[in-house]
């Protein structure tokens, strides 16, 4: 391997070999490499588009300073989170191509890794009786659930499905006045207790049927009347 001259800036040895492959002495730890992208980190400002030194020196530099160096791990943070913001929609233009690929080679463990996800999701929201009125006309839905607001992303995509089951009178009037008129509105939070909510619900039903109050909810369930009457 014979050394070249040197080119005017140059900051670094190259070296070209017997097949005419370039080589290059990093700077730091002095050992000869390969200039190319596997072993050198991309830098417009020099010739050959290349850093002066190793990928793996470069690696060490950086981690020291972002273990050791006061305001540099914060830096980074910073200077990061400000390019996401101005290249949102690169960012997510490429993750959803790492979600594609993902998904092709593994769909089973995607799959599992989204049912985990999503259940820890509800989980960190509280649980409650809910309601849903329509605007145009007063009427109202009443509903519980122990991930509330999750149970209006639900009620919402399968009100906008062609196939969703949901109640026949909300999506009749959804489908005619839009998704605009209807108001979610929490009526109160409660333990994620199966018992506890159903009993709620049903109380919460009673008391608009009362009220003369328009609902979408046509009866309580036998459940919910047999906690009823325990409770009396």
């Amino acid at each position: 391997m014979k050394e070249l001259k040197r080119r005017q800036g140059q900051q670094c040895i190259r070296f070209e070999d017997e097949e005419g492959k370039i080589h290059v002495e990093c700077r730091q730890c002095k050992e000869v490499k390969p200039e190319d992208s596997d072993f050198f980190y991309k830098q417009k400002t020099t010739k050959s588009g290349l850093r002066s030194t190793c990928k793996t020196c470069c690696d060490e530099y950086h981690m020291n300073r972002y273990e050791n160096e006061e305001g540099f791990k914060e830096k980074l943070n910073d200077n990061a989170r400000i390019w996401r913001e101005d290249n949102i929609d690169r960012v997510r233009e490429k993750g959803r191509e790492r979600y594609k690929k993902r998904v092709e080679e593994s769909p089973e463990l995607v799959r599992s890794e989204n049912r985990k996800n999503q259940q820890r999701w509800k989980e960190k929201h509280p649980a409650g009786i809910y309601k849903i009125t329509c605007i145009e006309n007063s009427r109202v839905y009443i509903g519980q659930s122990k991930s509330i607001s999750s149970r209006w992303i639900s009620h919402k995509s399968s009100l906008n499905c062609k196939k969703g089951k949901t109640n026949a009178l909300l999506q009749e009037d959804w489908d005619r006045f839009g998704e605009t008129k209807f108001k979610f509105e929490v009526v109160k939070f409660l333990p994620k207790d199966r018992a506890i909510l159903l009993k709620e619900e049903a109380r919460e039903i009673y008391k608009v049927f009362r009220s003369g109050i328009a609902t979408y909810n046509a009866m309580i369930t036998s459940e919910q009347r047999k906690l009823l009457q325990e409770n009396k």
